[in-house]
């Protein structure tokens, strides 16, 4: 597994546009408009080894995002593809957020004892 930090291109976009990336038409994009940004994001999706990425919210802050490859059958993943693993991504966002809540409380508690 690898680290991606916060300072990262691929997750400065996902911030900013929250919703799922999808190489294919990120390259396209590409294409049209040579932008250096949408080629570090290229990369780093590459890097990863992604088709697509989904980012999990939670009232709009990123807090994780799902890294998938091409689906098994070849085929593109539909619009509802992409809402479902957009739901998937949010309550796993919310099961870390929880997590972490969890985390913090027993270490504080632990401190306290």
């Amino acid at each position: 597994m690898s680290k991606i930090d916060s300072g990262n291109s691929l997750v400065k976009y996902l911030k900013a546009v929250k919703r799922p990336i999808i190489l294919e038409e990120l390259k396209r994009e590409y294409d049209d408009r040579r932008d250096i940004f949408i080629k570090e994001i290229i990369q780093a999706i590459n890097t990863i080894g992604a088709e697509i990425v989904v980012p999990g919210l939670i009232e709009n802050e990123l807090i994780g995002f799902l890294v998938l490859g091409p689906k098994k059958t070849g085929e593109i993943y539909s619009n509802e593809d992409l809402r479902v693993l957009s739901d998937l991504a949010n309550q796993a966002a919310l099961a870390i957020e929880n997590a972490q809540f969890i985390k913090e409380r027993e270490e504080m508690q632990g401190k306290t004892t």
